[in-house]
């Protein structure tokens, strides 16, 4: 594959040049990617948000419904869309619309 195809490459372009906040956490709960749009949106940049808990994000009234998330993602029924209120790095309360979606390595069915 030619290097400028390589995934890794491809979510590197892609992560840098959106406009949407993206982001990747892992089943731990922990966050693993971030766009620039999710810089501007949440006010982190990716060095410093990489490796905190997707709960740093969430209002304190969602915590219990974090643990629901993360075994959604687990059971890989995590597709959904929904309206949500999400914290900002200066602690302003933001409304966001949630798109998810399982990313399932090749092994899984």
């Amino acid at each position: 594959m030619p290097p400028s195809l390589r995934p890794e490459h491809l979510l590197a372009t892609i992560l840098s040049s959106t406009e949407d906040g993206l982001l990747s956490f892992s089943l731990e709960g922990t966050i693993q990617s971030w766009s620039c749009g999710a810089e501007r949106l949440y006010g982190y940049s990716a060095q410093e948000i990489a490796g905190q808990p997707i709960k740093t994000l969430l209002p304190i009234y969602e915590l219990p419904a974090c643990e629901d998330l993360l075994r959604s993602a687990k059971e890989g029924t995590l597709d959904c869309n929904e309206n949500a209120e999400r914290v900002r790095k200066d602690g302003a309360r933001i409304r966001v619309v949630l798109k998810r979606a399982a990313v399932r390595d090749e092994k899984a069915q």
